[in-house]
């Protein structure tokens, strides 16, 4: 649930930046952030075809990136702890080298499994609006 709640924040912010990015050629399309988002949600509105083209394998890498992130984080938190590793000196608090561990192993694992749904994300962001090459996610998955 939290990854599909920040996937509704993320899709159009990461769909701006990506437009940004690409236009690198001739003319800027975009003079920045601000008028990028205004053009496409004026032109091609703020449903899937616009300001949230690519909602679904976005919330797809949101979700199960965040779902293996703490998974694992917790798992490799776990591990050390069953082995007396966990906690520093006083005892009072988990060693600094343990959580960096941890959330390096949690980065990992929550890129992963995931980056294929981001490059899809990528491609149809990156596709032009007007004539989408790409309308969905099976086509650039298959």
């Amino acid at each position: 649930l939290t990854g599909f709640v920040n996937a509704v924040g993320v899709t159009p912010v990461e769909h701006v930046r990506i437009r940004l990015q690409v236009q690198t050629t001739g003319k800027a399309e975009y003079a920045g952030p601000w008028d990028c988002f205004t053009k496409i949600g004026r032109q091609y509105g703020i449903g899937g075809g616009g300001l949230y083209r690519s909602f679904v394998p976005a919330a797809i890498r949101e979700s199960g990136g965040f779902a293996m992130y703490f998974w694992s984080y917790n798992r490799v938190k776990q591990y050390f702890d069953s082995k007396g590793m966990l906690m520093d000196e006083t005892g009072t608090a988990p060693k600094t080298s343990i959580v960096l561990a941890a959330g390096a192993m949690s980065g990992f694992a929550f890129w992963f499994p995931v980056f294929p749904f981001d490059t899809v994300k990528s491609l149809m962001q990156t596709d032009n609006l007007a004539k989408p090459q790409y309308r969905g996610m099976t086509r650039r998955v298959v």
